[in-house]
């Protein structure tokens, strides 16, 4: 769990985008952050785990699709 929250996320990456495509073709939207039952649902995803010694920092961070976050 990061300690950062998707929205202050997306603004930091995307800033004021209403909807994106993540790196999988995925598309999202800011109006779906916190809405896990939304279709468009974006998530925080770790490049490099923090099981594997990565690091919770922006740096270490990609928002992706719900979908493609499983």
């Amino acid at each position: 769990m990061s300690k950062y929250r998707t929205i202050d996320v997306w603004n930091e990456f995307y800033g004021r985008k209403e909807s994106v495509y993540d790196y999988a073709g995925r598309l999202m939207k800011k109006s779906a952050c916190g809405d896990p039952n939304s279709d468009y649902h974006p998530t925080l995803d770790h490049i490099r785990p923090l099981s594997a010694g990565g690091c919770d920092v922006l740096g270490n961070i990609e928002i992706c699709h719900r979908d493609t976050n499983e």
